[in-house]
């Protein structure tokens, strides 16, 4: 039940996708389940959690290398 839950949820995020992408990191990995049965089984708000906190590093990261970008752009004009 949970895992349909979690699928109508992530569904705007391609649920797929990102089941994958989250599995495999093997963050929510548990001993007794593979890593996509176990994110399919970790509580929803806290995969969010993670996948919001990827994407925010990623976001502070692209703008990070757009700043450098535009820095070394004027030093060498």
């Amino acid at each position: 039940m949970e895992s349909k839950r979690a699928g109508k949820i992530l569904e705007p995020y391609g649920w797929l996708n990102s089941l994958f992408r989250v599995s495999e990191k093997g963050v929510f990995t548990m001993p007794e389940r593979d890593p996509i049965e176990s994110v399919k089984r970790t509580n929803v708000l806290r995969v969010f959690t993670y996948l919001s906190w990827t994407n925010s590093v990623q976001d502070c990261e692209n703008a990070y290398h757009e700043i450098m970008n535009e820095k070394h752009k004027r030093k060498n004009k």
